[in-house]
């Protein structure tokens, strides 16, 4: 900086009421407080993991039974779901796969929608550390 505009500078902010050197601050240290927060936490604001509660896991076994599907993903984490409206003998029906949204165990769309698509079979399958799967959102 040269002198003549730190000199401007210096007058400049004298001038200024305390104040409102606060608030300037204030303006500056916010954002370089709330973002490595967000940062670090960003999977926790994100991701809202749901786990298979037993009287909805008993419901569904009761409903269709055989139906829960395990698949092991290429890191080895076990994924959980359930497959409804199976194909019978040599008749192959359309699969539709579906992988719950956020926050969502996918135990209650099979409850709801897995009589709905007659002449298709149904998966629905959780996301790593929704329901019964394992592993970590994100």
């Amino acid at each position: 900086m040269t002198g003549l505009t730190r000199r401007l500078m210096t007058a400049f902010f004298s001038l200024l009421p305390p104040v409102l050197h606060v608030v300037i601050a204030l303006f500056l240290a916010v954002p370089l407080l709330l973002y490595p927060l967000l940062y670090f936490y960003q999977e926790r604001l994100l991701f809202f993991p749901r786990s298979l509660l037993p009287a909805v896991k008993r419901t569904v076994e009761e409903r269709y039974p055989h139906a829960v599907v395990r698949l092991t993903a290429a890191d080895g984490t076990l994924l959980q779901g359930w497959l409804v409206n199976r194909s019978v003998g040599d008749h192959r029906w359309p699969l539709l796969i579906y992988w719950g949204g956020n926050a969502e165990e996918v135990s209650g769309f099979v409850l709801e929608e897995g009589s709905r698509w007659p002449g298709w079979a149904v998966m629905a399958v959780n996301y790593r550390g929704y329901g019964e799967s394992g592993g970590q959102p994100g």
